[in-house]
């Protein structure tokens, strides 16, 4: 046992190792090439070809991007983006997003719309989501917390573009009365600054602006956003920061604008380079991605990836093992984390950061420690999973018992139940009474009914499925294929013993 224990925690060093010296391989080898003195501007396919690699390589061990409290926008953004780049939709990588992001629960109106965005982007239904989303709005007024001048203005905007990707939009008038409203919150220079801040407060925020105009795009009139358009248009300098260049930019195209001028800055020296490599800010990457993708006219970039990922001498486009942990694309779970190899239970998590591989309820460190499979949930074989607080679906475990017919597996849940003996869990052996619907428990009505089987086999027959399945199990308790009064007679032993009566 202590040398198996041993043994899964030396592999998983190993495992961590390869990380380290994958990552230092990349401090060591792009970053010298990324360096302000000998970096060339990127053509737009490079760019894009860069930052889907990069966010491989940037994505946090749960699935997430971003750190904090930002984290779940972040997430969203980065998986909405991705989604916008072909086959990317349903690679490891974003599924991986994805599952994370609808475990997240939020109270934030901009962190729910931006959920619902990214995943209709994703093709994942938010149907429920959007149900929640649309519940929040405050009266006929729109969104977010209820201010001097009404519901919040940028988060009414986010809302109405997330209803909009789940085909859950109010019917105009209505539409028109809340895309309005927003657009009569703007400042005198036909921006937007966030509620709350004065006129006085001087010049709109770009940034914010572009959000909500993207968000408005195809939901206000295009008179009523000309003016916020030409906003943004306004010249860029070489200080202005990489996340409002973006966000300017993504905003531009998704109202069918082009700018080669924004767009040859982003991709310039130190700029879209320095954000995708030094900074490592997966926001501005996010954005830069969006904006890239939808160049108006331009051709979609194929999701082949150029580069040497493992630096191991073979194009990626040709490489077979691209984050160089010695398992070949299509059995790699992560093909693109030379760290995680395996993702047992299906969760997004890989099996090395996974404290509970199996997902059955019980960590790893226990099910080792006492002997059970840390990669299976029923390890007595007896279609009761191991842990009590697990969550396996039948489609993953079919053979499993279900007597609550939920469709997950059911646990062995009492207290005291073995996980290694198949004789002993919820509902077997003895526990026929009542019939069908075990309690865990064995007693002297068991026994009786094991005696009332043993003169009437038709007891059973008005149970079906896993109910007679498991009635019949507990009637047999000596499981030899046949219910007997010998069987009742050990049943009624067994539950004297258990109870300490004569």
């Amino acid at each position: 046992m202590q040398s198996e224990r041993a043994g899964r925690i030396q592999r998983r060093s190993a495992a961590r190792a390869v990380a380290l010296m994958a990552a230092t391989s990349f401090v060591g080898g792009v970053w010298i090439l990324a360096a302000p003195e000998v970096a060339r501007a990127k053509s737009r396919e490079q760019a894009i070809r860069d930052a889907v690699v990069w966010f491989g390589r940037a994505q946090n061990g749960d699935g997430s991007w971003g750190s904090g409290p930002t984290a779940p926008l972040v997430t969203a953004e980065v998986v909405g983006a991705l989604s916008l780049q072909g086959s990317e939709r349903n690679s490891v990588v974003a599924r991986r997003g994805i599952a994370w992001l609808r475990q997240q629960e939020l109270p934030a109106v901009d962190f729910q719309a931006r959920r619902i965005r990214a995943l209709e982007a994703a093709g994942v239904s938010a149907d429920a989501e959007a149900a929640a989303l649309a519940g929040l709005r405050n009266g006929t007024a729109g969104w977010g917390l209820l201010g001097p001048e009404g519901p919040d203005a940028y988060d009414t905007a986010l809302a109405i573009d997330a209803l909009a990707s789940a085909q859950q939009l109010p019917p105009q008038p209505e539409l028109g009365q809340l895309a309005g409203a927003v657009v009569l919150r703007r400042r005198e220079d036909f921006g937007w600054s966030g509620d709350g801040i004065p006129a006085s407060a001087g010049a709109s925020d770009l940034t914010t602006t572009a959000e909500v105009v993207r968000a408005l795009v195809d939901k206000a009139s295009p008179a009523s956003l000309a003016p916020s358009l030409t906003l943004l248009e306004s010249p860029v300098a070489s200080t202005t920061p990489t996340l409002e260049l973006a966000a300017r930019l993504a905003a531009l195209h998704r109202s069918g604008r082009s700018n080669p001028a924004f767009q040859t800055e982003l991709l310039r020296d130190g700029r879209f380079l320095a954000g995708l490599v030094w900074t490592g800010d997966p926001l501005v990457v996010a954005l830069a991605l969006r904006a890239l993708v939808t160049t108006p006219g331009a051709l979609a970039v194929a999701s082949t990836f150029l580069g040497d990922r493992d630096v191991d001498g073979i194009d990626d486009a040709f490489d077979s093992d691209r984050d160089g942990d010695g398992v070949a694309i299509g059995v790699d779970a992560f093909p693109f984390d030379p760290a995680e190899v395996a993702d047992t239970d299906g969760n997004g998590i890989g099996d090395a950061r996974d404290v509970d591989d199996d997902g059955d309820g019980l960590a790893d460190d226990f099910e080792i420690a006492f002997a059970l499979d840390s990669l299976g949930v029923d390890s007595d074989g007896d279609r009761f999973i191991d842990g009590f607080s697990g969550l396996v679906a039948l489609a993953r475990f079919p053979a499993a018992w279900d007597l609550d017919g939920d469709g997950f597996a059911d646990g062995e849940a009492n207290f005291g139940t073995d996980p290694l003996n198949p004789r002993d869990h919820p509902g077997k052996p003895g526990d026929v009474a009542p019939l069908g619907r075990p309690n865990g428990r064995i007693g002297a009505a068991d026994a009786l009914v094991g005696i009332a089987i043993t003169r009437d086999p038709g007891v059973l027959t008005a149970l079906t499925g896993q109910n007679r399945a498991i009635a019949e199990l507990g009637a047999d308790e000596n499981e030899d294929g046949s219910v007997t009064i010998g069987d009742a007679v050990r049943i009624l032993e067994r539950a004297r013993a258990v109870s300490g009566a004569p």
